[in-house]
């Protein structure tokens, strides 16, 4: 018995100190919000939602159609530019409860419209629910719908490291023209100048987001789309409608755009002042809450990109951090430290040029598979849905937010252990040695 007496009020100091020492590892930084910039952390984690691609027909598909449909399949299932897109046949004969049911409401609303017709072509749905056009577009037409020297250049932007990129609609006339793209101008050549700070969450210290980085320079690159320009008719569609009501407007207009190309609600006319515009900036190189992808602003657009070589490369620039475990390997760190790692271009120049235009690119996408829509949800579903995307933000708080809090702890609680054991050992030697 008197060797626990002894040993015991030991062990719990040694268990005491073991606790100490977890405790000092779990620093006020490793237990705060996620530091990583939201556009890092969004093209880490947030996979782009698909645009669903109906091909419709009626009765039995000609010889053109099957043609014209394993080319899209062909071109689908290239994985060197996947595409966030699924491809669907729809067969408008099948009128069937049943088949119905199982298309989104858009479309069944067109199917209810052109019932009659023989039309055939691809419906294109956004991940917003909007059909793109009331008119089908012919398959062997699917390139420019897929692809276009715009986005191009936008994933090439975003690939390079910048913090977002400002992309300018420009209409074919307008008065307020000028005054935008000088706003854009403006509104750059401060981040680079390290004059916008990034917007913080509470809990975060703007020390947490590197060295200096109350006047670290943002690098925001720009881009300038035509809304007229044939090349970028399904592009320029696709930002309109990201809002119902923007088709109608023929003013300029400014989205911010970041992660793997998700585009932020843009600013209209007199709305694009240098105030929103840094906001936006604020936001994209600010700190991420690190909640799910359909709770922050805006909607992914369709490009045909290699966005997992894009986060593994910016994983190997920036190093460990929330967010990037995955990418982040022993190789890849080496990689780094010896200087093996691609270098990241400089942003596009403060000047902005309004006549720059890309050379078209081929580029080919690959098929995400995507399940159709059933019912439009009911009330009560969306409770239910409000609950479980509640319960998701706690989950993605718990897992995601404090994921160095949790490596803290483990290191902590094996260094108590092996503490414990030393100790242990030492107290056991020592009553051998007085017995």
């Amino acid at each position: 018995m008197r060797r626990f007496r002894t040993a015991q009020p030991l062990l719990a100091i040694v268990v005491l100190l073991a606790s100490i020492a977890g405790l000092a590892l779990m620093t006020p930084r490793a237990a705060m919000a996620c530091d990583t910039p939201v556009y890092r952390y969004a093209m880490y984690q947030w996979l782009p939602s698909d645009y669903r691609l109906f091909f419709v027909y009626s009765g039995e598909l000609s010889e053109t159609d099957r043609a014209a449909i394993e080319h899209l399949r062909q071109t689908l299932d290239d994985p060197e530019r996947p595409a966030n897109a699924s491809l669907h046949l729809v067969n408008l004969a099948d009128t069937s409860d049943e088949a119905l049911a199982r298309l989104p409401r858009a479309v069944r609303e067109w199917h209810a419209r052109h019932q009659n017709s023989a039309t055939t072509g691809l419906l294109v749905l956004t991940p917003h629910g909007r059909l793109l056009d009331e008119t089908p577009i012919a398959a062997d037409a699917v390139g420019t719908l897929l692809a276009s020297p715009a986005r191009q250049r936008l994933a090439t932007l975003l690939h390079d490291g910048h913090s977002g990129v400002l992309l300018l609609l420009r209409p074919a006339t307008s008065s307020t023209e000028d005054r935008a793209a000088q706003v854009v101008e403006e509104v750059v050549r401060r981040a680079a100048q390290g004059e916008i700070q990034p917007a913080l969450l509470p809990g975060v210290a703007i020390e947490d987001f590197g060295e200096s980085a109350q006047q670290s320079p943002l690098d925001v690159g720009v881009l300038v789309v035509d809304r007229d320009d044939p090349r970028e008719r399904w592009f320029v569609r696709q930002l309109l409608s990201i809002e119902d009501d923007l088709p109608q407007y023929t003013d300029p207009m400014v989205f911010p755009v970041y992660g793997r190309g998700r585009a932020m609600e843009p600013y209209v006319g007199e709305g694009i002042t240098a105030e929103n515009l840094a906001d936006a900036v604020a936001f994209m190189s600010g700190a991420c809450s690190c909640e799910v992808k359909e709770l922050n602003p805006g909607m992914d657009l369709l490009m045909s990109w290699d966005w997992e070589s894009t986060a593994e490369r910016l994983a190997r620039r920036v190093g460990d951090e929330v967010g990037n475990e995955s990418y982040v390997t022993a190789e890849n760190m080496l990689s780094a430290v010896v200087g093996g790692t691609d270098s990241v271009g400089d942003a596009d120049g403060l000047k902005l040029d309004l006549d720059e235009s890309s050379k078209p690119v081929a580029l080919t996408p690959q098929v995400v598979p995507d399940p159709l829509s059933e019912e439009e949800p009911t009330s009560e579903a969306l409770s239910k849905a409000g609950e479980d995307v509640n319960r998701a933000i706690a989950f993605d708080f718990e897992g995601q937010f404090n994921n160095r809090l949790v490596r803290n702890l483990v290191v902590g609680v094996g260094l108590g252990f092996v503490v414990l054991v030393g100790a242990t050992f030492v107290i056991v030697r020592i009553h051998n040695g007085g017995g």
